[in-house]
């Protein structure tokens, strides 16, 4: 009686643990699911970048300099020729004005010689045309070195002062006041506001997929509420690393004339690139469908079942597949659930 009752003891524990086993295989296991949808599948690529101009600047001294006075802000609109930046230039005007009167000097030379030469040429001895030349080159020469003294000093001082090589607005100044530049180190930068695009830097492994005239969707920091249509205008033949490190290739973006009406120089944003479109096409959530020895597969739920299937695929995207054969529109696609979703098993769809 004694072992019989420590049987039943054991028993029951046993009978539990199988009547719960029996019921996960009766009522299936939980599972989540998708339809198979027909619409749009596209392609994209995704990039940061910055609006800038296809003119642009950046001025710089050619030998170190003391900044003495910068004329403009950031933003401003400027005209061609207009000072911006004015440097320390006082020993270059000094040695302009003693080239000047190097100058007046070597001309007044030659017009003493050419007057002394009318009056008394054996004064200055001139005995013959020869020698009159030969005088009279020399003074002329003299002329031209202190002329080429001229223009070198002239240059050298108009060195010290940057000025706006076009029409355009400033979008950056490095250096204030009484700070020093060095050599040819950006001091100022100018664009034209008017041949406006927006930049970008596109990965090594998704330029292939990039070609003129593709639709770009342009989201700008500047105006979040809006999103703007432009398209791909000029790809670049050549690679370059980024501040990561990574190989990019560079693309400009034409701009809608709604963008450019209120666009400016310097505004971040973020751009997505329909690299290709399929439309009116069966799709799925491409997290539903399972990679086995390069073949596609989904769970197809039929019959309160998982039934595995082995699919045709076409465009694939990090979103949605379309798929091509072995599936309708509407049918119920099991996610494959890390694995725990075999073929034939029961399931339960949690909704």
């Amino acid at each position: 009686m004694r072992l019989n009752k420590k049987f039943f003891l054991l028993l029951i524990p046993i009978l539990i643990i199988g009547f719960i086993v029996y019921k996960s295989k009766t009522a299936g296991i939980p599972v989540t699911v998708t339809t198979v949808k027909r619409g749009e599948v596209k392609q994209t690529v995704s990039a940061s970048g910055d609006i800038t101009s296809n003119q642009t600047a950046s001025l710089s001294f050619p030998t170190s300099t003391q900044i003495t006075e910068v004329l403009v802000n950031e933003g401003d609109t400027t005209t061609k020729g207009q000072i911006l930046v004015k440097g320390n230039s006082s020993s270059e005007y000094n040695s302009y004005t003693q080239s000047l009167n190097a100058l007046e000097q070597a001309k007044s030379n030659l017009n003493s010689f050419k007057e002394q030469y009318k009056s008394d040429p054996d004064t200055i001895g001139v005995y013959n045309e020869k020698i009159y030349w030969d005088k009279y080159n020399y003074y002329q020469e003299a002329i031209s070195s202190a002329q080429a003294q001229v223009n070198q000093s002239a240059k050298s001082l108009g060195d010290k002062t940057i000025r706006a090589p076009f029409n355009g607005i400033i979008t950056k100044i490095y250096y204030k006041a009484q700070e020093i530049a060095s050599a040819t180190s950006p001091v100022i930068v100018i664009a034209n506001p008017h041949e406006l695009y927006f930049s970008a830097e596109i990965d090594e492994g998704d330029y292939g997929k990039i070609a003129h005239g593709q639709t770009v969707t342009i989201d700008l920091d500047s105006y979040p509420e809006n999103k703007f249509t432009g398209s791909v205008m000029e790809l670049t033949n050549f690679a370059q690393k980024n501040a990561s490190g990574n190989t990019v290739f560079k693309i400009k973006i034409k701009l809608p004339e709604e963008l450019l009406a209120k666009a400016s120089v310097g505004m971040h944003g973020d751009i997505e690139i329909a690299t290709s479109i399929k439309t009116d096409v069966l799709y799925l959530d491409s997290t539903s469908i399972l990679t086995e020895n390069d073949k596609k597969f989904v769970f197809k739920l039929e019959g309160g079942k998982a039934i595995k299937r082995e699919i045709t695929v076409g465009l694939e995207t990090d979103l949605d597949t379309e798929v091509l054969a072995e599936v309708a529109e509407n049918d119920t696609i099991i996610y494959p659930k890390n694995g725990t979703v075999k073929d034939g098993i029961r399931v339960i769809v949690i909704r």
